[in-house]
């Protein structure tokens, strides 16, 4: 997960590197497509880093749950 928030940072700070180049400045066709490119490849990781997060707290919460009932069973206070 950390990586692909270092990737995400990594391809944010490249585009706006870009974007701070003045227009025309060589190879102004390419620097478009270039951009394109980092923004959909952000949106991509972005998303996954989003789900990757959803499913991870998913899973802790589950095991958080499981652990829980475990202990209730356990407990003194059931006898």
């Amino acid at each position: 997960m950390r990586a692909v928030q270092r990737r995400c940072e990594l391809a944010r700070r490249r585009l706006e590197e870009l974007a701070k180049r003045p227009p025309g400045t060589p190879p102004a066709a390419n620097q478009s497509n270039r951009l394109r490119d980092l923004e959909r490849r952000l949106d991509e990781w972005s998303g996954r880093l989003q789900r990757a997060m959803r499913v991870r707290s998913s899973r802790a919460k589950q095991v958080v749950e499981s652990a829980a009932g475990r202990l209730e069973t356990l407990s003194a206070l059931n006898c």
